[in-house]
């Protein structure tokens, strides 16, 4: 046994324990660890025996069980948790290695024993005690004595624990009482019947007990009868409140004590209710079998069914039906007579197997089996015997109903017969035959059923009926199937389809008819399958072709009709229900006398016999009338039909309309006449040319040309050559050859004679109208007609062509001339104003100068205008397509009519997004000068105050080429309806009173829409009158293939800015709000300086704003003073970065803000990237991007540096434009010649040697274009660069000086930058793109020194802002390093010591500056954050980071430039100049420029100070710029100005 098993069986013991009392508990127990752990819980709750939940807690019960685990065993009495006295009993359990402890409480021990065992009880445990206390020895007999008392003790509990569970799950109601019948104890029954509780029923009397129980008799009975000690029974009938009736039995047993005296009675009463009913029940079916044995006997004796009875194999007894089964007479023949028919023995041995045998019969059922037997008449009758065992008083009785079958037998034999019959029938059927189930599932099918169907008969029979039908057939086949099992119809027939195995559809004609069971009910459907598919086959081609046929009968034109030889009509078609206006069906089966007029009837008749009687084909035409009343005319065929004897049984008759042939042939001969009539009419000669018979046809007219009589009308090609004018034969013969030799049409102008020798013009034309088989001509018909009178005409309009193009050259020199005598004077104008106003001026004199150059400038734009549609209209004016970069043409804007724009108090905005395209290919100077003239015009027509928008959207972008829309808003006067119709006409204007007030030509929106149409863009305007314009232009443009990522694309640390914008004009609020969201920045706005001071006080209880974006000019508070307002609040920590935004002038602005912490300055327009640009430096970031026009005035930096010291002869006539042209080439270092006219040029090119010529084109005694070819003739100028720079800017002119040799052209009045460009161009490359200029220019000092690598710098960026001078990139290296090798560690301490001092600031700055210059962009970000956290308004951050980056980057670049020790340079040493050489004003001008470049920290102050350094050498002012020079050198650029100031003072007072 396992240890589970024996814990399990103390468990079992353990439940009839703890029935034995409340208070027993069994509890196991083992040692764990030195620990006492019990496995049971408390009263045996727990299903498996485990680990009691407070195991090791103290317990009563430890003490006993520590001792059985100890091996001892005994009784000992303890209390429990509730201080009860408890006797505990405990031992030791060796096999399971566990201790045992039984406990119960003494006083559940004394209640059944407390009289008779208490004395013994408390004697024992006293013996118990006692004898523990004194010997031990005493204890074993006394314990055992105890042991067996206890015993007992636990056998009497067991007892009385089983009455008492007994009496508590009794189904019977009992209840024990005391001598007066009042209830001591009750069971759950007796309390559930009373619906008492247990409290309820104690002390209540008994109910059998009560004297309203019973009658008095029969109650003092009771009484009487239980005092004597008896048992008293009795029943009780009651009748409840719904009249339903019980019983109960009763049962009173007094209880005695030993002396026989009662003490108590039991009352128990069972509810009889069941009982009594069965056996009122039992009584009434007793009754009912004596009624039915007298039944059965009657229905056995008189029962048509033949019935016999059994009795060891013998008949006992029969009816009278089984007399007349076995053809007796009575009963005594059935059941004495040896010889009757029924022979038993045969039976024998199957009834006793399976009638007397209860195993083969267990349920005692009917047996039923067929029996055959001879019948005294000789004959067999078969019968179903139907046996049923009976117990009739103990007798073992057969009873077996016989059931004649003879005519069933007989029957299924036959049918036996007709089924073998039938299935060969089946099987063998030509047609298919299938069984199928009411639910439509096949059952049996033959052969010919798979044949049709391409299915074995297995595959068949897996398949419905429906599955087989096809889809379309399928609702009509379940309605039909429907009702035949409806039996509404007896079967049905239908063609239906069928799927065949291979996919195809099979027709089969089926015919569905219903079995039936001999009730009638539905057995099944046989169904026959007749393949007609053949048939349908052949009736769909019957039907197709009858299809085609009737389709071709029907949708011709002519009538087609059959008829019989008596005139009914077989078939008609569509044309003649037209005719006769009837349908087809009122036709068919009538005759022509039933519709058709009596006088055509006969007429009709005739053709009819004619044909039916010569049998042959008749055809005719004739005119019928339709049923609308026209009349048509008809060509007629009547064909008469055979049959197989030849007879003719029908005729079809064809008709067809030839009505619009016969007009048609009637028009025809008439257009003919008409033809030829108009021909004569016309003077046109017809001449027909039939070319195999070499025959010429010839009309009247011919004749007439000719001056013929008409027997000229036909004759051989020869006399037609013959007409012709002699020098005019080949010319024409030529022709005709070509037109037969080349399929073309003929066509040529000669002259032909008269016979009076007149001459005259014809025109001649002709064509191929016929070929034979091989394709050659057979026939040429033409026309000719005299063209003498057209061809003076055309002599005269010839001569007036040729005279109004002379007059429009005539005009076009005019122009030329005029354009060159205004543009001379205007050029010097132009440049000389413009030189004049770079002198000191006052202002007065300052104010004529801009307002002449200002009225120059205008000038010119009209003369532009004028030359512009010039051009437009003579077809000259040509695009560009060359790359240019957008904002290049924005700053041109800015820079034109922002001045204009400032003067008129406008507000002039650019509304551009963050992304867009700038690196283009296309016209910048066109698409500059469109956007010029929107703004230019916006600004005329907008009143003060208003505001004048540039807008910029991308439609489209790819990777080629970008669309873009561009538009010019004003808040302007407005154009009506009708003035924007006719506003982009030439010289018109919106009226007259424009012209008068704005001024202007009336070309600009002309040529503006030109040039947008040239360039394949579109142009439009947009406007309500008083209100707004806006006018717009939309382009596509290709973009450069080596385009820079723009800025605007690059990701920027602002998103965390919050950010005020301050102005008081709605759309720039606006625009300026839209380009901050597109930086990532989320801003505020407020519309003057009030409001933004309430929004920084609201804003520094929540989130501080960072910056403020400020206008200057603004009501009220203007931007200064809101400045200065917000500097002052006490309440802001740390008050924000100020940006200021002016309309009005950077300068001026600068100067009103002087002690006004101010961070950066912006003028209006403000670009979006020139705003990113300064937030970003003014919040201390990274800029990484290059301004334009740092670039721009770089490149021009470039050309002038590389062009300097050339020698240029200059050709000009006028001394104004001699001097203004000698001045700008000579200030910009190149050396030049003069040359008045073409002439003394080329005598100068004889004499000296020049790298390139400036060419006027006009000029005295030799002009430009005479003396370049001059030039050109000879073999050493061939190369010589020679550029045109003349006033002409006609359509044409520079095709005019290409052609005469020159290679390039300038118009004046001169743009600086297009003539420097242009000379670079020429003069140091041949003409290749001057954006290679800077690169190629110094290609030859690149070989002269190789800059190394060097770690930390990039050197190209450094080569780039040096113009690509190695050899001053190279000095600035050095310098540096020496520089900040001697002042880095002093100038770091000091700005630990005071970073907020200038010098800390500047030093920071001037780092910051050199480094970028060189290439150091990481030591100058870090230079960078260093100078913006030293500035004023952030003293209070930590520097430590920023000072240490930069003493070690600055350190390791020193390190670093160690290696340019080994770098060798060539350094020109020019001699120096006397002092007498030199001249004051070119000083001063040349320091000027010194100046310029160290106030925009530019780098090449170095270059120039060293050129002024040499040429002042030996000098009395080289003392001067030493000191100038050394602050240069060390890039303190601050202190450089400082000692400039100085210079210039003493140059002023030696001038």
């Amino acid at each position: 046994m396992t240890r589970s098993h024996a814990l399990q069986q103390i468990k079992e013991s353990f439940s009839d324990y703890s029935s034995l009392s409340g208070s027993g508990e069994l509890l196991l127990g083992e040692k764990r660890n030195h620990s006492v752990v019990f496995l049971s819980s408390n009263n045996n709750q727990t299903a498996e025996f485990q680990p009691y939940p407070d195991a090791g807690k103290q317990s009563f019960l430890n003490n006993p069980m520590s001792l059985a685990l100890s091996g001892q065993s005994g009784v000992m009495t303890t209390q429990d948790y509730n201080g009860h006295s408890t006797l505990a009993a405990y031992g030791y359990v060796p096999e399971l290695n566990v201790g045992i402890v039984a406990k119960v409480d003494l006083s559940d021990i004394r209640k059944p024993f407390v009289k008779a065992g208490l004395l013994s009880l408390l004697v024992g445990l006293i013996v118990v005690i006692v004898g523990v206390l004194l010997n031990t020895s005493m204890v074993g007999p006394l314990l055992e004595q105890f042991y067996q008392f206890t015993r007992k003790l636990k056998q009497r509990e067991q007892e009385l624990a089983k009455l008492s569970k007994v009496l508590e799950q009794s189904p019977t109601s009992t209840v024990i009482t005391d001598r007066s019948g009042l209830i001591e104890y009750a069971n759950p029954t007796f309390l559930d019947q009373h619906n008492l509780t247990q409290a309820e029923a104690i002390g209540s009397t008994a109910p059998i007990l009560s004297p309203n129980h019973m009658r008095p008799e029969r109650f003092h009975n009771l009484w009487a009868t239980i005092h004597q000690g008896l048992v008293w029974e009795g029943e009780f009938e009651h009748t409840s409140t719904d009249n339903s009736q019980t019983w109960e039995s009763v049962i009173v047993s007094p209880i005695t004590n030993e002396q026989g005296h009662v003490t108590h009675f039991t009352v128990s009463s069972n509810d009889i209710t069941k009982q009594h009913i069965l056996n009122q029940e039992k009584l009434a079916a007793e009754q009912q079998m004596v009624q039915s044995a007298q039944r059965f006997q009657s229905l056995f004796e008189f029962s048509a069914v033949p019935y016999i009875l059994l009795e060891n194999n013998k008949i006992i007894d029969g009816n009278q039906a089984s007399l007349r089964l076995f053809e007796l007479n009575s009963k005594q023949e059935l059941l004495d007579s040896p010889d009757h028919p029924v022979r038993l023995e045969r039976l024998d041995n199957f009834l006793s197997l399976v009638c007397h045998n209860p195993s083969r019969n267990p349920n005692g059922e009917a047996i039923r089996f067929e029996w055959d037997f001879a019948l005294v008449s000789g004959k067999t009758c078969y019968v179903e015997i139907s046996l049923r065992p009976l117990d009739i008083n103990g007798r073992q009785i057969l009873l077996a109903s016989l059931h004649d079958i003879t005519k069933r037998v007989h029957t299924e034999q036959e049918l036996k017969q007709s089924q073998f019959v039938l299935n060969n029938t089946f099987d063998s059927a030509a047609i298919g035959l299938t069984h199928v189930t009411i639910d439509g599932q096949l059952t049996r099918v033959n052969q010919r059923l798979e044949q049709i169907m391409g299915y074995s008969e297995q595959a068949l029979c897996q398949m419905t009926f429906h599955d087989m039908t096809h889809p379309d057939d399928l609702v009509i086949e379940l309605q039909l199937f429907d009702q035949l099992l409806k039996g509404e119809i007896p079967f049905y027939t239908m063609e239906k389809r069928f799927y065949h195995k291979l996919g195809h559809i099979i027709w089969a004609n089926v015919t569905v008819a219903l079995v039936t069971t001999e009730r009638g009910e539905p057995d099944y459907v046989i169904a026959s399958f007749d393949d007609v598919s053949e048939r349908k086959a052949q009736q769909a081609d019957i039907i197709r072709q009858q299809n085609q046929l009737r389709a071709i009968i029907d949708n011709t034109q002519s009538i087609v009709l059959l008829k019989d030889i008596h005139g009914q009509y077989l078939v008609v078609n569509r044309a003649f229900e037209l005719l006769s206006g009837k349908s087809s069906s009122e036709i068919l089966g009538t005759a022509e006398s039933d519709f058709l007029p009596p006088e055509l009837i006969d007429y009709v008749q005739l053709h009819d016999d004619q044909a039916i009687s010569t049998k042959q084909l008749i055809s005719y035409e004739e005119a019928l009338t339709h049923h609308d009343g026209t009349l048509h005319s008809y060509y007629t065929t009547k064909v008469p039909l055979l049959d197989e004897e030849g007879d003719v049984y029908a005729l079809a008759v064809i008709a067809t309309d030839i009505t619009q042939r016969k007009v048609m042939e009637s028009q025809l001969k008439y257009n003919e006449e008409r033809l030829t009539y108009a021909l004569e009419a016309t003077g046109e000669g017809i001449w027909d040319w039939d070319i195999t018979n070499d025959s010429v046809t010839h009309n009247q007219r011919f004749c007439h040309l000719l001056g013929r009589d008409n027997s000229y009308m036909q004759h051989n090609l020869e006399v037609f050559i013959d007409f012709i004018h002699p020098e005019d034969r080949d010319y024409v013969l030529k022709r005709v050859q070509e037109t037969l030799d080349f399929d073309i049409p003929y066509h040529c102008v000669y002259r032909m004679v008269r016979p009076d020798r007149q001459i005259f013009w014809v025109e001649d034309r002709g064509n191929i109208v016929k070929r034979d088989d091989n394709g050659d001509p057979l026939r040429l018909v033409g026309s000719i007609s005299d063209v003498t009178e057209r061809r003076e005409m055309q002599q005269e309009l010839l001569e007036a062509k040729e005279t109004a193009e002379q007059a429009t050259k005539a005009k076009s020199d005019f122009l030329a001339n005029m354009s060159h005598e205004i543009r001379t004077p205007m050029n010097a104008i132009i440049g000389m104003s413009n030189l004049a106003l770079q002198t000191e001026l006052n202002h007065k004199q300052r104010n004529y100068v801009e307002k002449v150059h200002h009225s120059a400038e205008s000038l010119l734009g009209i003369i532009n205008d004028i030359l512009d549609f010039s051009k437009i209209e003579a077809g000259k004016l040509e695009i560009e397509n060359a790359p240019f970069n957008l904002d290049d043409v924005i700053d041109h804007i800015t820079n034109l009519v922002g001045l204009k724009a400032d003067e008129k108090a406008l507000e002039f905005m650019f509304d551009f997004p963050r992304l867009y395209p700038k690196e283009l290919i296309g016209d910048q100077l066109r698409l500059s000068q469109v956007l010029t003239n929107f703004t230019t015009n916006a600004i005329k027509f907008t009143d003060p105050g208003g505001d004048v928008i540039v807008g910029l959207e991308v439609l489209n972008e790819t990777d080629q080429d970008a669309e873009l829309h561009f538009s010019v808003k004003d808040t302007g006067i407005g154009l009506t309806e009708e003035q924007q119709s006719r506003l982009f006409q030439s010289f018109t204007q919106a009226d007259n009173s424009t012209t008068r007030r704005f001024g202007g030509t009336g070309l600009g929106l002309v040529i503006s829409r030109n040039l947008i149409k040239r360039m394949g863009g579109h142009i439009w305007v947009e406007s309500e009158y008083g209100s707004v314009s806006t006018f717009h232009f939309s382009l596509t443009l290709a973009k450069q293939a080596n385009a820079a990522k723009h800025s605007s694309e690059l990701d920027t640390p602002l998103s965390h800015l919050n950010v005020l914008i301050v102005d008081d004009n709605d759309t720039s609020r606006e625009i300026l709000a839209h380009q901050l969201v597109s930086f990532g920045i989320s801003p505020h706005v407020a519309a003057d300086g009030e409001e933004a001071i309430l929004l920084l006080e609201l804003a520094a209880q929540l989130q501080p704003y960072d910056l403020v974006i400020l206008d200057w000019k603004m009501p009220g508070l203007d931007g200064i003073e809101t400045a200065r307002a917000i500097q002052r609040m006490h309440n802001i920590p740390n008050a924000p970065t100020v940006i200021m935004i002016t309309a009005y002038g950077r300068e001026e602005a600068k100067k009103a803000a002087e002690g006004t912490d101010i961070s950066s300055f912006l003028v209006k327009p403000v670009m979006p990237s020139a705003m990113l640009d300064t937030i970003m430096t003014s919040m201390g970031y990274e800029v990484v991007t290059q301004r334009r026009s740092d670039l721009v005035d770089g490149k021009l930096t470039s050309y002038i540096s590389a062009l300097r010291g050339m020698r240029v002869l200059l050709v000009e006539d006028n001394l104004i434009n001699q001097e203004l042209a000698l001045d700008i080439l000579s200030s910009n270092g190149l050396d030049v010649d003069v040359a008045n006219n073409g002439q003394e040029a080329i005598e100068s090119l004889r004499i000296n040697e020049f790298d390139g010529v400036l060419m006027d084109c006009q000029m005295p005694v030799m002009d430009g274009y005479s003396a370049t070819r001059a030039i050109r003739q000879e073999a050493q100028w061939a190369d010589l660069p020679i550029i045109a720079m003349t006033a002409n800017a006609m359509a044409g002119d520079r095709e005019k000086v290409i052609e005469a040799g020159m290679n390039d052209h300038i118009a004046k009045p001169i743009d600086i930058t297009t003539l420097f460009m242009t000379l670079t161009k020429w003069l140091l490359h041949q003409g290749q793109d001057h954006s290679r200029v800077v690169e190629d220019s110094y290609r030859s000092t690149a070989d002269a020194i190789n800059i190394p690598t060097i770690p930390g710098i990039d050197t190209q960026i450094g080569l780039t802002n040096v113009q690509h001078n190695e050899k001053l990139y190279l000095k600035i290296l050095r310098r540096f390093r020496e520089t900040y090798a001697t002042e880095l560690d002093d100038a770091l301490a000091m700005i630990r010591l005071d970073p907020s001092d200038e010098s800390s600031i500047r030093w920071a700055h001037t780092l910051k500056g050199v480094c970028g210059t060189i290439g150091a962009k990481s030591i100058e970000k870090v230079a960078r954050e260093l100078e913006f956290k030293c500035s004023g308004t952030n003293k209070n951050l930590d520097l430590d980071v920023q000072i240490n980056t930069v003493q070690h980057q600055v350190q390791d670049l020193i390190d670093h430039l160690a290696v340019l020790d080994d770098v060798s340079e060539n350094e020109d040493k020019p001699s120096p100049e006397s002092a007498a050489q030199l001249d004051t004003q070119q000083l001063r001008e040349e320091f000027a420029q010194v100046k310029t470049l160290l106030e925009e920290f530019d780098t090449d102050a170095t270059d120039a100070l060293e050129t002024l350094n040499t040429k002042l050498r030996g000098s009395d002012y080289e003392y001067l710029i030493q000191p100038l020079v050394k602050a240069v050198d060390n890039y303190d650029f601050d202190l450089a100005l400082e000692h400039y100031e100085k210079i210039e003072e003493q140059l002023t007072a030696a001038s």
